[in-house]
């Protein structure tokens, strides 16, 4: 016993047995029940308005030639999920979306001269659309 235990405070002793913590039992989106907090769905900082989701289309060749096969390309904001994205179109352009495909272009590393740069990445989403419907590029989006 040297002279810093003196100061160290003692706990009590209690003879108690350790019960695990009760966690509620929630429903799933199946209906199957899981063990967990519930989880909030995720949204992006845009507030689910449409023209912050969607920045602007992506006019290339490649996004061209999948307008013909009912896909469209758009740049969106950074942090929009998935879910985000669908929404946002529909409400938008007015159709159905059947699927979104969602991906993030790293930034790249550019120099001129001495002088290294980088152009910042960006985020675009893959949005296929109900056949039969389509969205009209040139007046959809100003």
């Amino acid at each position: 016993m040297g002279i810093l235990s003196f100061f160290r405070r003692q706990k009590p002793k209690t003879a108690t047995t350790a019960e695990p913590s009760p966690q509620k039992e929630h429903l799933s989106a199946a209906g199957v029940p899981s063990v967990g907090p519930a989880r909030a769905p995720l949204q992006s900082d845009a507030g689910g308005r449409p023209h912050a989701i969607i920045v602007q289309p992506v006019v290339t060749e490649k996004s061209s030639f999948l307008q013909s096969k009912g896909q469209y390309t758009f740049r969106v904001a950074r942090d929009a999920t998935k879910q985000d994205v669908r929404r946002a179109v529909e409400a938008q352009f007015r159709v159905h979306v059947t699927g979104v495909g969602v991906i993030t272009v790293p930034p790249k590393t550019r120099r001129r001269g001495r002088t290294m740069g980088e152009v910042s990445g960006y985020r675009k989403a893959v949005v296929t659309l109900r056949s039969g419907e389509q969205i009209d590029m040139t007046k959809e989006l100003r």
